[in-house]
């Protein structure tokens, strides 16, 4: 038995229309084609089986690049998964993330903590922190989604952009949306001039942390359209990631504080 990979289907084929292809150039023992765990619908990508290792050869030889219900496909040897090459980080889809959008949250969380603690112990006002932070943290972001970047992990979706990426260490052959450099431009470098520009037109407490907050989310919703959503979540309600849900949480709290600091602000002359 020999496993090949097949990629750059079209959506529209079917393990019937796969099978009758690849028989042509030997027996077929099983043909899968991968699906969506939410959306249940096809990934772009199948798995065929083939009973003889010459049969395999030749479906290489003859489809490998072959045009195939209007796409090119990609036929070549299956890897088992520890063959593939890993990212430092692990396994986990979109490249090694796992349950990223949730660590991140949980870590976010912590830094809050920790600033409310600390300032309350050493009688600095929390906006105070939280103001600071949020001018330093664009820079770590944009060099963490550089990294991500270098070491093939947290890949976007397939693209036929000019400037789209094959990662090694991805399921397929695909070129695909270097989303990393997406996100280390959106979170990074515009998200810190915007703060900047803020803090040039004003200094009142809360402005620009809460800013962060809010334009960070945006900038990570947006980035999403373009990256590998998490293979063992998918798509919540068939088209939107965990990462944009959690996003959204994220601008509905920046809005829930900036309402209470500013009425808080509004009415404390009177007190």
């Amino acid at each position: 038995m020999s496993k090949l990979y097949v990629g750059n289907l079209s959506f529209k084929s079917s393990e019937s229309d796969i099978h009758s292809l690849f028989s042509e150039h030997g027996p077929v023992a099983q043909v899968e084609i991968m699906m969506d765990k939410m959306t249940g619908r096809p990934r772009g990508f199948a798995f065929v089986t083939m009973e003889t290792a010459e049969g395999a050869k030749a479906a290489i030889a003859a489809l490998n690049g072959t045009n195939f219900e209007g796409r090119d496909l990609t036929v070549n040897e299956a890897r088992p998964r520890e063959d593939r090459p890993r990212s430092f980080s692990g396994g986990g889809g979109g490249g090694g993330g796992g349950n990223r959008g949730m660590a991140r949250t949980v870590c976010s969380s912590g830094v809050i903590l920790v600033m409310f603690f600390y300032g309350r112990k050493h009688g600095i006002p929390f906006y105070n922190l939280a103001e600071a932070t949020a001018l330093c943290a664009p820079v770590g972001l944009a060099l963490g989604r550089i990294a991500n970047f270098i070491n093939g992990e947290l890949w976007g979706r397939p693209a036929t952009v000019p400037w789209a990426v094959i990662f090694p260490a991805a399921p397929d052959n695909l070129p695909r949306h270097p989303s990393q450099l997406y996100e280390a431009f959106g979170e990074g470098v515009l998200l810190f001039c915007l703060l900047i520009f803020v803090r040039t037109q004003t200094r009142r407490d809360g402005v620009v942390s809460l800013t962060f907050v809010a334009a960070y989310a945006v900038a990570r919703i947006t980035c999403e359209f373009f990256r590998e959503p998490d293979e063992q979540i998918g798509y919540w309600f068939g088209a939107v990631t965990q990462g944009q849900l959690l996003s959204a949480g994220m601008i509905l709290l920046a809005a829930v504080l900036a309402w209470l600091e500013f009425r808080q602000k509004k009415e404390s002359p009177s007190s």
